[in-house]
Formats: C-alpha cells, structure tokens, sequence
C-alpha cells in the first residue's frame, strides 16, 4: 500500500488508530471486571468448601436454608460479572468493524479525488482496496485477542502478587559438619514478638533451657504458648531480643539446618496423600525401610499398620478418615523418632484422644523424648508433673517458673489453673495428684493408675 500511494496509506492508518482509544477504555474495564471476576470465584470456592466440609454441623442445626442463600448470593455476583465480561468483550470487535467500514469510506473519498487528478489509475485502486481487505481481518482479530488478553492479565496480576512475595525470613550461613549435631540447649533472651496486625504475642521474655531438659508451657488461651513454639523453628522472627541454640542465634543457622534440628508432634497430626511408609519417611528422606518400621514399633503403630490391607505399603486418601485419631497421631509420633532430632515440641499431642489411646501415645512419647529438649504445651495438666521445669505464661509474660511442687506451694496462676482442672475430682485422687514424691506414686494402687494415665 505505501509503494502504491503513501499519503492514501497514511490517510487509512490514521482512521484504523482512532480506534484504539476505545478498544484501550475497553480493555481496561474488561480488566478491572476480571480482577472483581477472579475474587468472586475465590468466594464461591470458599462458599462450596465451607458447606461441604460442615454438613455435619449444617444438617444437624438445620442450616440448609442460610448456607444455600449466603452461596446463592456469591453465585449471583459472580454471574453478573461473567455477563458485564461478556458484553464488554463483545463491543471489542464490533468497534473494529466500524472501523473498518469507515476506512472503506475514507479510501473512496480519497481514491475519487486522486482519480480526478491523475495520481491514481483503477490498477491502483484495485490494489489498495485488496490490501485493505487483507489488513482487516487480522485487524479485527487482534482486537478481541486484545480484550481477552486484558482478561488474562487481570488472573495473572493475582498470581504474580504471590510469587512477588518477599521472604523476610532469611537463614545465616552455619551448617553442622558431618554427623554433628545441635546439643538442644535453648535460650530466650527479653524475647518480645508482635504479630502484623501489631498484636504483642510476648513481651520481653526470657528463659534458660538446659540440653535434655523437658520443659511444660502452661498458660490460659493468648498467653503466648504457640507463638514460642513457632518462634523456635522461625516460622516468624521475633521482634526484638534473641533466640539462640546450644550459644549460637539461631539467625546464624541456614533454615535447612536449624529446621533438621527439630522435631514436631502437635494437636493435627498431618497425614499426606502417599503411602503408609512414605508418610513415615516424610520424617527423614534418606531412611531405609527397616529404620521405618522400627520408629512405627516404637511409636505403638506397627500393629494396626500390619492389619491394613497392604501394610506399609498402603495409600493414605486424607480426605478419608481411615484411621482414628490415635493411629493419625501414631503415625506422626513414628515420623518424628525417625526424624531423630536433638529438640522436639509437643503441642498438646493427646488433647483430642481417648483415655485408651492417650495412655498408648504417652508411652510412645516417653520413647520419644529420651535422651532430647522436650518443650511440650500443656492443657491437661497431669501430663506435665513430672517436667523438669514448668513455665507459666501470662498475657505474653514469664509469670512463673520451677517444678510442680514449686509452682503449687507459690500459688499463683498454676496454682489456680491446677485446682480449677481437678477440683471436681474425688478429694483421694486430688490428694494423690499433689504429692510429687515418686516412691510413694509406685507403692500406692492409686499411684499406678495415675501414672498409667500419665499423672
């Protein structure tokens, strides 16, 4: 077209320019619908999940009706924008269209002006009218791949803002060499910790723990408990003050090695979509089957593993509930011994089980915690009497510290905490449950079934 008449051609791709100003308006609602489109979708995923995974509690409350308006509404919304997407999307090539026509239009004016003064012969016409053709079509394409791109922008832009993330937890540089390892000696030094939202999880705490030491952490709910334990591991970096291990900040460890230095057991026992004994492996990669089984015999697992269908080698659907909570917690207790850690935190591992099967799990946690750094968070008291320190937290704060005899004689929060739990006990189980002399727990009937229970 410029090689048979530049001025005409000029004149033709100024008329196609006028209309990207609205194919842009276009695209940039299409955009700013899109983005409104993706959070809605989030929403009614979360709607779908919220109502399948409480039917339970929806069915039993006769919630049917509130659940399926509430989704309704989401539904709603989302429909409105996938049709506002649709007409917007659908003005794009009609736009280009136009524009298409008019630059027809614009051809003939001009071709009938050049025709009159010679510049121009019918050859020549022929030949711009046939470009012209050719160009539009892929004119008007590029138009609605325009809108949809937009569209496509709008997903990404949700997506980027995840991997764009920064980490602000970066590990040092300090590696054990060889086998070596961390001994397990823990220290908080005026630990404080303020979570995003600016809420002062811990205030100024600071504690001393000795290498195989077992220390209990009780407190009432917020006062701190958690947050010490997600500290340890720096699932968050404390705001002032400073954790270290064995003398050195953990801040000096690189995350994959301050990570292998623990070991975990928490109320949730997380049980993954693979097999019995990879579930176990997920402790320790490079662990042979043998080292398996033996850490699911010590863990009290290896008997009802051997009962399932293909033993170790059966696959574990965790959206099933193909074991109770006790064989879930088993499996995790397995995970951890043959992770073989030097510092392991229990977080309230029997809470949710029955007398029976915490009795099991208390004695694959006495296995476990032989010859480690036991931190443990404690709800149920009588599993943490015999601690060789109890920290008592309030409102983000070391109130107390010492044994349970100590803590007992002191009064205070522990005290209280202690009588408000087994107050409504028989007056001859309370009394067996403050003597803390361990011949006299042995020698009494009483005593052994406490014990057994892990009083």
């Amino acid at each position: 077209m410029l090689s048979v008449d530049a001025l005409m051609t000029v004149g033709l791709l100024f008329v196609f320019g006028l209309a990207f100003g609205p194919v842009g308006v276009i695209g940039a609602r299409i955009r700013r619908i899109s983005k409104d489109t993706q959070g809605q979708i989030g929403n009614m995923t979360s709607a779908v999940h919220e109502g399948l995974s409480s039917i339970r509690m929806v069915r039993t409350y006769r919630l049917e009706h509130q659940l399926q308006q509430s989704s309704d509404e989401v539904f709603e919304r989302l429909r409105s924008l996938r049709l506002k997407m649709v007409r917007w999307q659908a003005g794009a090539s009609p736009l280009v269209e136009i524009m298409g026509g008019l630059a027809v239009a614009v051809l003939l004016i001009l071709v009938t002006g050049r025709l009159q003064s010679g510049a121009i012969d019918i050859a020549a016409f022929v030949g711009l009218l046939t470009a012209l053709g050719v160009i539009t079509s892929p004119a008007r394409r590029l138009g609605v791949s325009y809108a949809s791109a937009l569209a496509g922008l709008a997903a990404l832009d949700r997506i980027f803002t995840l991997y764009d993330t920064q980490n602000t937890i970066t590990g040092g540089a300090f590696e054990y060499e060889g086998k070596d390892r961390a001994q397990g000696a823990l220290r908080f030094e005026n630990v404080s910790f303020d979570y995003p939202d600016g809420y002062r999880a811990l205030d100024g705490v600071s504690l001393d723990i000795t290498a195989g030491q077992t220390v209990a952490f009780v407190g009432r709910s917020g006062a701190g408990k958690s947050t010490i334990f997600n500290l340890i591991p720096r699932l968050y970096d404390v705001t002032d003050g400073q954790i270290t291990l064995d003398e050195r900040p953990i801040t000096d460890f690189t995350l994959a090695e301050l990570r292998d230095q623990i070991s975990v057991v928490s109320q949730e026992s997380v049980l993954l979509n693979a097999t019995v004994i990879q579930n176990i492996r997920f402790g320790r990669e490079a662990a042979t089957d043998d080292e398996c089984i033996a850490a699911a015999k010590a863990a009290s697992a290896h008997d009802f593993i051997e009962a399932l269908p293909d033993g170790y080698q059966t696959p574990i659907d965790p959206t099933q509930h193909s074991f109770s909570g006790g064989e879930r917690q088993r499996l995790s207790i397995a995970r951890a011994i043959l992770r073989d850690a030097p510092i392991l935190l229990l977080d309230e591992p029997t809470s949710a089980l029955d007398a029976e099967s915490e009795a099991a799990i208390r004695e694959a946690l006495k296995e476990l915690e032989k010859g480690r750094t036991t931190l443990v968070i404690a709800h149920r008291l009588s599993t943490i009497l015999h601690s060789d320190q109890i920290v008592v937290l309030d409102k983000g704060q070391v109130a107390d510290t010492g044994t349970h005899d100590e803590l007992l004689k002191r009064g205070g929060i522990y005290a209280e905490l202690f009588n408000l739990q087994f107050q409504s006990a028989p007056k001859r189980r309370r009394r067996f449950l403050r003597q803390s002399d361990a011949s006299l727990m042995e020698k009494t009937p009483m005593g052994r079934v406490l014990r057994f229970f892990g009083g």
